[in-house]
């Protein structure tokens, strides 16, 4: 799998091993729109 990496800091990879990561910065932005689910952006792909 390729690597993206943007003024030093390398992107996680946006798969199903993201969600516990994904969900942890979402509740900090505490919005509860589908929008910002992790299926929601991870059917997207």
């Amino acid at each position: 799998m390729s690597t993206l990496t943007i003024s030093n800091y390398t992107l996680k990879h946006f798969d199903l091993k993201a969600r516990d990561t994904m969900t942890e910065y979402l509740e900090l932005i505490n919005v509860d729109v589908s929008d910002y689910t992790f299926a929601g952006n991870y059917i997207w792909l």
